[in-house]
């Protein structure tokens, strides 16, 4: 199983416990790259897909917000991603 398997098995099975990096992780592997955007706001982006933002978590939170991974995963479902 290839790592980018991994953080998607990861995600659908624990999204509240899912860290900042293993989604950066995951979009870099998928092809996308960060353009950040306005303070904790990132953007990822890749040329065949429309872009899809991401709050990074402020205040020394860990884990990303649950609402943010279920967006992700819906988002690289509806890519064809996964």
């Amino acid at each position: 199983m290839s790592k980018k398997d991994k953080i998607i098995k990861k995600i659908r099975e624990n999204p509240s416990g899912v860290r900042f990096e293993e989604i950066e992780s995951l979009f870099s592997r998928l092809g996308f790259r960060k353009r950040k955007g306005s303070s904790s706001h990132c953007i990822y982006i890749k040329e065949d897909a429309p872009p899809i933002m991401v709050v990074k978590p402020h205040s020394g939170e860990k884990f990303a917000a649950v609402v943010d991974v279920k967006k992700i995963l819906e988002y690289l479902e509806e890519m064809g991603y996964v």
